[in-house]
């Protein structure tokens, strides 16, 4: 029954990046498993780590044959891998995850049926539960639903959570480059100015991902270098892509960038997640 479920259903190819992710890996992988939507393929590609990443994503590989493995002889990087994996994917859509966040059982079941009802849309993600080492739920990121509220930020906050977004292959060019794989962070940030040229991107208001914090999280690695990718990101976007940012965009962003050059590295993530709190209330 579930595979003829299955056949009538969309395929979705899911890509999940790893590099030494063997504390949380096995929890992302079973996510996947647990989908309500059975028509998919999961595209695992092993960045070259070494703890047990490799042995883990292979077991489950062994498991189940809608998982396929990659292992890389060279560590290249998240955009780079990431983007071997998009050309192997088969795909009426195709959702991203992260080796070390939880999908919910019914995500791709929601993102699937949103796309189909919203022919308009190039993508869609979804709000995010925080949850720490332990898988106990700390807080909520909560993005806009509305195409272009979600447009409109674009220039000084990025309203999508990688990790929910699902995007239809089907608008995009035979030849579309994902990623720029010369970008040392922030790549997903270029990839939605890109997109919003074949489509509108919205979220789902319902909860699709428990996004883990935890000592780790690469945003954390190097804010005040990540801030000023973004921006050169930003004005890229307005030269190369023909985003044209509001008023008020122009003038968020001019401050960010202020704040950033001025505060020192150790408060700036705790006065994001300060911002973030304040913005959900």
């Amino acid at each position: 029954m579930k595979a003829q479920k299955a056949s009538k259903q969309p395929l979705v190819s899911v890509i999940l990046p790893v590099y030494n992710a063997s504390r949380f890996l096995a929890q992302a992988i079973s996510s996947i498993l647990n989908q309500t939507h059975h028509n998919w393929e999961l595209i695992i590609i092993d960045d070259c780590s070494t703890d047990n990443s490799t042995k883990i994503a292979q077991n489950f590989a062994k498991q189940n044959p809608r998982i396929k493995l990659i292992k890389q002889k060279k560590h290249l990087g998240v955009g780079a891998v990431a983007n071997k994996a998009m050309k192997l994917a088969k795909g009426a859509y195709i959702a991203r995850m992260d080796a070390d966040d939880i999908s919910l059982p019914s995500r791709l079941a929601k993102q699937v049926s949103f796309l189909e009802k919203h022919q308009n849309l190039i993508g869609v993600g979804g709000q995010c539960q925080l949850i720490d080492s332990s898988n106990t739920v700390i807080g909520h990121k909560n993005f806009p639903t509305d195409p272009e509220e979600i447009k409109e930020m674009m220039f000084h906050y990025y309203p999508v959570q990688q990790p929910t977004f699902m995007v239809r292959a089907s608008k995009l060019p035979k030849h579309f480059e994902w990623y720029d794989e010369q970008l040392p962070s922030a790549e997903e940030h270029e990839l939605l100015f890109k997109l919003l040229q074949y489509g509108k991107v919205a979220n789902l208001p319902a909860v699709t991902l428990q996004y883990r914090m935890h000592e780790n999280n690469v945003s954390k690695q190097h804010p005040k270098r990540d801030f000023f990718n973004i921006f050169s990101i930003r004005l890229k976007a307005v030269k190369k892509y023909g985003y044209r940012p509001s008023f008020t965009g122009m003038l968020k962003n001019l401050a960010q960038l202020i704040i950033i050059a001025l505060l020192p590295e150790r408060l700036i993530f705790p006065l994001h997640n300060f911002a973030l709190k304040f913005r959900a209330h």
